[in-house]
């Protein structure tokens, strides 16, 4: 049975060039596409070097495969994440990704599931040298395993 218009609430953790996250994402499906935003926080950044590092999520996915109980799907994802530097001087780096990859899930109620990423990473910071804002760009990936229950 397809259902259109079921969500999803699901915890998440995953593994990216900026840090190890853990977080929250709600999905909402219209019956083979979907949208997804989440909240994450940075493991390492926040925890152990106390700086709070959280993560802003939205993506995009269709369900180019869909069983009962299995989905396999093509997704484009953005992610915004801010990271104070200088806690004296209020400086900050500012993450930008923008990746594409594969997502499947697996389950009816209760699923678990996997995400793929890769694409372009952009931070921009304060340069002391430069005395201006720079961006550098480098590839950006994502690995993540997720929970979730669909309602």
């Amino acid at each position: 049975m397809f259902v259109c218009g079921q969500s999803e609430i699901g915890l998440n953790v995953n593994y990216s060039r900026l840090d190890a996250f853990h977080g929250v994402e709600y999905t909402h499906a219209f019956k083979r596409y979907s949208i997804h935003a989440g909240l994450d926080v940075g493991v390492n950044r926040t925890y152990l070097q106390k700086r709070f590092f959280p993560r802003i999520i939205t993506g995009f996915s269709y369900a180019a495969v869909q069983k009962e109980k299995f989905k396999l799907q093509p997704i484009i994802q953005y992610s915004y994440a801010p990271l104070l530097f200088n806690k004296e001087n209020r400086t900050f780096a500012h993450y930008h990704e923008l990746s594409t990859g594969i997502r499947w899930r697996y389950g009816k109620k209760w699923k678990i599931g996997q995400t793929l990423l890769v694409g372009a990473l952009w931070e921009r910071s304060f340069n002391a040298i430069y005395q201006r804002s720079k961006t550098s760009t480098t590839l950006g990936y994502t690995a993540q395993i997720d929970f979730s229950y669909a309602f």
